[in-house]
Parts: structure tokens; C-alpha cells; sequence
């Protein structure tokens, strides 16, 4: 049995290898993207238009970066902008994207091209002025146009427009999107005695890509401080998500380095000073790479991809593959040598893989492809770490019998009768009384938060910096937005002019500098025939003979009134309309983009007002589907106690059960709960860790259950090793300033101690035990 289960281990550990190895010689399938995690059940939900808007991001203001220089002598800024220009542009990463007039970029041709539908352009100015019968403004607006020495084009202006609408359309739609205008060919800007130049670049690459980090950031600093170098004065600020993001990976990477180095030394010595001899050291090694290689493999079979997400939890699994190593190597305390050491945990071993493997198989079960991830991750590499214990370590394991030291039998001897002795009662009833005051004061100051703007870790010079840009006006900065949708182009745009003028008042309110939407450029036909019958009634009807009187012109008028065609979206090829489409199944989305926005609720409260129209909030939706995520989690630990309780009661019998798994209940319960005493909240990185917490603390309490009364300390001794590896592993996650490894971390420390200290009340008998 031994060999046949051997070789099927072998079989499966193989073809894992087989296809890990593959993916990593191609292209390995990792999808970094936090909003892929979210479950796709409805074309409508927010979450599916931010994951569709994402592509359009990705390539315009998340690859974009952004340096603003300053100097009080205009040539010298304009100077030091041309030498930077110079500078990036030997970096094939780079493109300056702002080198040129966004009037003429959008299409020379266009005025020509719209010139036919006039009558029905209107620029908002103007159109107001119609609407209140102000139409003598507009007229005295065209004389002084006109008269000017540049105010005609050629002489047909005057017969085609007099009254400058188109002109006037032209100058309001295209006008730039900021305070900066055109100087020399860069975007230049004078406030008091200060001279500012914008400079853009766009990443050939994603910003958070470890190699764009590497590459660009140094670049980009270097260059910049070689300008501090040659000019005086000047100053320099910058934006980019690409430095946001290698701020937080380089100090995610020297994190990980301290906390990393200091647990594998720790465990190493434990390993040492416990074993004296490095074997148990490599053989828990290889049960972990078995299984996270296993978990790998199955994962990118059956979804095709990875998420980063999964990784990252599912190497948490480590923990517990530990946990059944140590308890292999434990067998070395007893009186068993070579392949008999095996029949002493094998049980437990397979007791507790089961129990595990319920439990996170229960994450299969809702609609979140990250959970679903994580379930069989979790699964097949929890499966194949415990084969690995069975059928791999009794053919490596060629130590002898160690004596069981001194101090590890005293630590677990006190553990145990802390639980059992009659005259350790008041010492149980006095921490039953002082946890339940903890628990008390830990629910009356108990937080949940998934807000990812407060738990994010963010570098308060970067944020410093993009707050100069964002003062200057117009920048691109914001990532909300709004999404129209109805059954046609004609629908949509409609529903764009009503919220266009609930927008332009909240510009009024200086609750943001500007927008974006196609109906700013493209009105609706309904729109276009409201300014036809305006300038018919109001401009053709009052004011053409006063303003043929002015100008001495006597000849005919035509405004194209009676054209029964109108601008449309077809007749649009080469503005950017694609900028504003989203891709949907049925009917027409549009986006809405907005700049320098300070009231979110606001923007909420007019979306309400239009049916159809959707204000969208990429950190607030992800902090909500984090949120869904965290009750998710917690809804199927119960669930997952529920299974692992029927498993055990067909197994022992329900009232052994119920202590079998008291432990890791009680320490589910109470971490979240003292943890709020010393001010931590809870959030749903908390709520994952709950889960390795409870898996953990499962397979403590079956070790204690199911050993004998001779072997029982040594296996208390292994739960207690293997508590002591886990807090290594991840309980000093808990000194991270990233708080989400912070939470996830903190969790386990608590929660894992909890459950070691815990496990002996699952024994079947419940007497004193005095090894």
C-alpha cells in the first residue's frame, strides 16, 4: 500500500512539476489585478463597469507620468524643460505624449466637418443667452468678433454665420482641459512672478511592473536631479502611479527581507536546537514545495490563471504543512524508528488533512473567483503535503531515537495541567473572568473598515508633490467616474445634457474644474433641433437686420435651418469617441470623466437624479467587494465548523466533536475580539487570516485527540513547535507598515497562540493527564 500510494504521489508531484515548469518557460499566467477577483454575475453591477473602464485607465492617466517644473525667469523653466524633454527621450520606456496642440490633434478637418449642422451647435454660453431672450448680447459679440482684424476667415463667414455660433462652439468645446496654454510647444503657465511647464510622459509598460519600477524611477529621479544640478532655483514635482507603486513594492520587498530572514533563522535554530540534526529541516521543506507545487499546478489547470492573491495566501498553507511535519518528526521521541514512526501519526495526520480540507473547500461555494482560488489552492496543496508526510518521509527518514528534551516536556506538562489539575482551578476560573472582560470591552470598541483609502500606505512626499499638480487646475488626476447607458447613442446622449447641467452647477460650487463626455462635443439630435428653432425664433427672427445694418451687408443669410440631417455619432471618426465608449452586449455605455472632484457624496446624489447614470468610485467599489468578501469569509467558517463537526461526529461521537473543535471555535471568536482592545480593526485581510487560524487549530486539537496516553506530550510538544513555526512564518508579519500584511500577520499571532493553548481541551478524557 505503502509503495502504490508512493507512486501515485510521485505521478501526480511530477506532472505538477511538469506544468508549473511549462508555464514558467512561457509565460507564467499571474493576474495582478485586484478587481479580477470580483465575481462577473451582472453586466450592470459597478464593479463590471470599473473592470471595463480598468483598460481604458491602464492606458491613459494610471501609465502616465507627470513632472511640473518651476522657476521665477521663464527661460530658464523653459530651458530646464527642454533638457528633460532631451533626457527621457533616450528611455524606450518613455513617450512624451505632450509635445503637441490638443485642437489640431483632435482633427484639422473639423470645423469643416461639422460646418453643414451649425445651426444646431451651440455652445453653452450661448444657448443660455437664446433661452433668456438675450439676444442682443450675441449680436454686439459678433460686430466686435467680426470688426476685429482677425475675426473673419474668409468672406463666406459672413453669408454662412454671421452671428460667430460656430466659432464661438469651437472655442468652448475645444478649449484646453487646464490653466496651461501652449508656449513654445509645451504647456507653460504664469501665476505672480512663478513661470510653470507641464511635462507628460506615458509608460511603454505597466506602472506596476517590478521591472518598469526598476527601470523608470531611478531614471527619472537621476535626470530630475541633474537639472536641480545645472539650474538654480528650479523646482520639480512629480506624479505617477508608477511611483506610488514602487514605493510600496520596494518597501514591501525590504519588509519582506527583515521579516523573512529573521523567521527562517528563528525556525532553523528551533529546528536545530529541538532535533540536533538538520533533517527535520528539509523534509518539512519538501512538504511545503510539494504542496504550494501541487496547489499551483491544479490552479492553473482548471482556471487558466493565477491571481497574485492566491499566492499569496495559498504559501500560508505553509503553516500548516509544517504543522504536519512536526508532528512526523516529533515520532523521534518515542521508542519507534524508520517506517514504524509514521503508524504513530498517521490517523491524526489524515484526520486532520480531511478536516482542513473541508474547510477550505467550502471557499468553492460562492461566486468569487479569488475564494474559489484559494479553496482548491489550499486543498490539493494541504492533500499533497500530507501524502508527502505519509508515504515520502518514511523512505527519508533514516535518524535514530532522541530523547525528549528536558524543558520542551516541562513547557508542555505545564500546559497541560493548567487545564486538567484540580488545584490549578482558581488560576482557570480567574482567566475565564478576565477574558470575558476583554471579550466585553473588545465588542464595545469593535471596528470592521474596508476602506482602501485609510488602510492603504501611501508616502507622504509623493502625496505632497501630487497635491502641488493638482492644484494647478485641469490635470487628469481623478480615477471617478460616471457611466451612461441606454438603449442608443440618442438615448445616452440625452442623458449626458441633464448631467451636464447638474455638473455645471457643482463647477459653479467649485466642487470640480471640469468634465469630459462625448454630448460636450457630439449634442443629441433632440439637443440640435432645440438650437435650430432657438436660432430661427430668436437670432434669424430679432437681431439679422440689426446686424446686417451694422455690417452693411445686404446679401442672403443661410444658417442651414431647414437641413433635415443632423450631426452624428457616425460622422465622428477621428475625434477620440472611442475614449468614451464602453463595451457592452446591448444598447450604448458612455463614460464621464471628471477632474480636481472634492465632494464624492455629491456626485452619488445627481447620479440618483438620472436613471441610467452610475457614479463610480474604483476605491469605494473595491472597499465594498472587500466588504462582501469579509462577510463572505466569516459566513463560511460557520459553515465550514458546521462540516468539519458532522465529519468528526461520524468519526468520534458528537460530544467528542464539539471539543475537537472548541479550540479553534473559541479562537475564531475571541482574536477579532482582543484584538480590538489594543485598537486593531477588523477587515477582511483579518477574516483570511481567521480561516488559516481555524484550519490550524483544528489539526492541534486532532493531534491531541487522537494520540495515546503515552505519546500524548510529545504531540502537545509538536502542536507547540508547530504554533511556534506558524507565529515565525506569519505572526511577525504583524510588525509590517503595510496593513493589510500587518492584519493578516496580527491575526495569526493572536489567533494561533490561542489555539495551541487551547488544544488540549480536546481530549477524550477530560481527567488530569501528568505524562
Amino acid at each position: 500500500m505503502n509503495k502504490f500510494g508512493l507512486g501515485i504521489w510521485l505521478l501526480f508531484f511530477l506532472t505538477s512539476l511538469g506544468v508549473v515548469g511549462w508555464n514558467l518557460t512561457t509565460s507564467f499566467p499571474i493576474d495582478t489585478n485586484i478587481l479580477a477577483l470580483f465575481p462577473k454575475d451582472d453586466t450592470n453591477t459597478k464593479i463590471n463597469w470599473l473592470q471595463k473602464a480598468k483598460s481604458k485607465f491602464d492606458q491613459n492617466a494610471a501609465d502616465k507620468i507627470i513632472v511640473v517644473l518651476t522657476h521665477p525667469d521663464e527661460n530658464v523653466v523653459f530651458n530646464a524643460a527642454g533638457n528633460l524633454k532631451a533626457k527621457m527621450s533616450e528611455q524606450v520606456l518613455l513617450d512624451d505624449i505632450v509635445s503637441f496642440n490638443p485642437e489640431t490633434e483632435i482633427n484639422e478637418n473639423f470645423p469643416d466637418l461639422i460646418h453643414p449642422y451649425r445651426a444646431g451647435l451651440l455652445s453653452d454660453y450661448d444657448r443660455q443667452l437664446l433661452r433668456d431672450g438675450e439676444t442682443e448680447i450675441i449680436t454686439k459679440q459678433a460686430i466686435v468678433q467680426i470688426l476685429s482684424p482677425f475675426g473673419l476667415s474668409n468672406a463666406n463667414d459672413l453669408k454662412t454665420d454671421p452671428f460667430r455660433l460656430l466659432s464661438r462652439y469651437l472655442t468652448d468645446k475645444l478649449r484646453p482641459a487646464n490653466s496651461f496654454s501652449f508656449k513654445n510647444g509645451l504647456l507653460h503657465r504664469q501665476e505672480q512672478d512663478t513661470h510653470y511647464v507641464l511635462l507628460t510622459w506615458k509608460l511603454n509598460g505597466s506602472a506596476y511592473s517590478n521591472k518598469t519600477q526598476q527601470v523608470i524611477i531611478p531614471f527619472v529621479e537621476t535626470s530630475i536631479n541633474q537639472l536641480h544640478t545645472e539650474f538654480e532655483e528650479l523646482k520639480t514635482y512629480k506624479t505617477g502611479a508608477v511611483f506610488y507603486a514602487g514605493y510600496a513594492m520596494e518597501k514591501a520587498q525590504n519588509e519582506a527581507a527583515l521579516i523573512g530572514t529573521i523567521s527562517v533563522i528563528a525556525i532553523i535554530i528551533m529546528m536545530l536546537v529541538v532535533f540536533k540534526h538538520i533533517q527535520p529541516i528539509y523534509l518539512a521543506l519538501l512538504s511545503i514545495i510539494v504542496g504550494i507545487v501541487s496547489g499551483f499546478a491544479v490552479t492553473i489547470l482548471v482556471f487558466d490563471k493565477i491571481y497574485i492573491f492566491t499566492i499569496v495566501f495559498g504559501a500560508a498553507i505553509t503553516g500548516i504543512a509544517v504543522d504536519y511535519a512536526m508532528h512526523y518528526c516529533c515520532t523521534r521521541f518515542s521508542n519507534k524508528i524508520g517506517p514504524d514512526r509514521i503508524n504513530l501519526v498517521r490517523r491524526g495526520l489524515f484526520l486532520g488533512a480531511v478536516s482542513s480540507i473541508i474547510g477550505f473547500s467550502i471557499l468553492l461555494w460562492p461566486p468569487f473567483p479569488g475564494l474559489q482560488q484559494i479553496g482548491l489552492f489550499s486543498a490539493v496543496g494541504l492533500l499533497m503535503a500530507c501524502l508527502t508526510v505519509i508515504f515520502v518521509f518514511p523512505y527519508l527518514d533514516n535518524t535514530k531515537t532522541l530523547k525528549f528534551p528536558i524543558w520542551l516536556r516541562s513547557i508542555t506538562k505545564a500546559i497541560n495541567y493548567f487545564w486538567y489539575m484540580r488545584t490549578l482551578k482558581t488560576g482557570r476560573l480567574a482567566l475565564y473572568v478576565m477574558t470575558f472582560a476583554f471579550v466585553m470591552w473588545g465588542a464595545l470598541t469593535f471596528q470592521v473598515n474596508d476602506n482602501l483609502r485609510e488602510l492603504e500606505d501611501v508616502s507622504e512626499a509623493l502625496k505632497q508633490e501630487e497635491m502641488v499638480i493638482r492644484n494647478l487646475d485641469g490635470l487628469e488626476l481623478d480615477t471617478q467616474f460616471f457611466v451612461v447607458v441606454g438603449n442608443t447613442v440618442e438615448d445616452v446622449l440625452q442623458k449626458e445634457e441633464k448631467l451636464r447641467g447638474l455638473l455645471n452647477d457643482l463647477i459653479q460650487m467649485d466642487v470640480l474644474t471640469s468634465y469630459q463626455m462625448l454630448s460636450d462635443i457630439l449634442p443629441s439630435i433632440k439637443r440640435q433641433k432645440e438650437n435650430r428653432i432657438l436660432v430661427r425664433d430668436q437670432l434669424l427672427e430679432n437681431e439679422l437686420g440689426n446686424i446686417q445694418a451694422v455690417l452693411g451687408y445686404s446679401g442672403k443669410i443661410d444658417y442651414n435651418i431647414d437641413n433635415e440631417t443632423y450631426l452624428t455619432i457616425d460622422q465622428l471618426p477621428a475625434i477620440g469617441i472611442e475614449n468614451f465608449n464602453l463595451p457592452v452586449d446591448q444598447g450604448v455605455a458612455h463614460l464621464v470623466r471628471l477632474q480636481n472632484l472634492s465632494n464624492l457624496s455629491a456626485m452619488s446624489h445627481i447620479a440618483s437624479k438620472i436613471n441610467g447614470v452610475s457614479f463610480i468610485d474604483p476605491s469605494a467599489e473595491i472597499s465594498n467587494v472587500l466588504s462582501k468578501y469579509r462577510i463572505q469569509v466569516v459566513y463560511l467558517i460557520i459553515f465550514a465548523t458546521l462540516f468539519v463537526y458532522v465529519f468528526l461526529s461520524f468519526i468520534y461521537n458528537y460530544k467528542v466533536a464539539f471539543f475537537t473543535l472548541l479550540p479553534s471555535v473559541l479562537a475564531v471568536f475571541l482574536t477579532p475580539l482582543l484584538l480590538s482592545v489594543i485598537g486593531e480593526i477588523f477587515t477582511f485581510f483579518n477574516a483570511m487570516a481567521l480561516i488559516l487560524v481555524f484550519a490550524l487549530g483544528v489539526d492541534y486539537a486532532i493531534f491531541c485527540a487522537e494520540t495515546d496516553e503515552q505519546h500524548y506530550l510529545e504531540s502537545l510538544a509538536a502542536n507547540w513547535l508547530s504554533a511556534l513555526s506558524s507565529v515565525f512564518a506569519f505572526g511577525l508579519l504583524a510588525l509590517s507598515q503595510q496593513y493589510a500584511v500587518h492584519a493578516f500577520g496580527i491575526t495569526i499571532l493572536v489567533g494561533v497562540s490561542l489555539a495551541f493553548f487551547m488544544s488540549p481541551l480536546a481530549r477524550k478524557k477530560r481527567d488530569a493527564k501528568h505524562g
